[in-house]
C-alpha cells in the first residue's frame, strides 16, 4: 500500500544527489527511510529535522549511524514543499558554520532563481520519488 505523502519532497540541482550517491547502502537506507517518514508524517520530531538557529529557514535532516552524522540541509517552500539541498557527513554532533553558510548560499540560489533574478532550468528542480 502506497503512503499519502503530506511533504513533496524534491532536490535542488546536483548538490543533494552528489551527497546521497556518495554514501553506503546502509545510510541511503536510512535516509531514504528518513526522507519518506518526513513526507508521509505530520508531526516530525526534532531529533530528524531540526531548524537551524540564526539560519532563516534553513533545516537539516539528521542521521547518526555508528560512530558518524550526517546531515542534508533542506527548506520549506509554499509552506508544504521540501528542497533538499546539500549533505554532508561529520565525527561532531555540530554542524559547522562553513556548510550552513554553504546551505543558505545555495537557498538564496534557488529563490533568486526562482523569482526570476537569474534563470533556473525547470530540470533543476526533481521529484525525490
Amino acid at each position: 500500500m502506497k503512503e499519502a505523502h503530506i511533504r513533496p519532497i524534491f532536490y535542488y540541482k546536483h548538490y543533494y544527489l552528489d551527497f546521497f550517491q556518495s554514501l553506503n547502502s546502509e545510510v541511503k537506507t536510512k535516509l531514504i527511510w528518513t526522507i519518506k517518514f518526513i513526507a508521509t508524517n505530520q508531526s516530525i520530531p526534532v531529533v530528524i529535522l531540526k531548524r537551524i538557529e540564526n539560519a532563516y529557514g534553513l533545516y537539516e535532516i539528521r542521521l547518526e549511524v555508528e560512530t558518524n552524522f550526517y546531515r542534508v540541509f533542506c527548506f520549506f517552500d509554499q509552506e508544504k514543499l521540501i528542497i533538499l539541498i546539500n549533505g554532508f557527513r561529520t565525527k561532531s554532533k555540530r554542524t559547522s558554520i562553513r556548510e550552513i553558510e554553504l546551505g543558505q548560499k545555495i537557498k538564496k540560489e534557488y529563490f533568486y532563481g526562482k523569482n526570476g533574478i537569474k534563470p533556473i532550468a525547470r530540470k533543476q528542480i526533481k521529484s525525490i520519488w
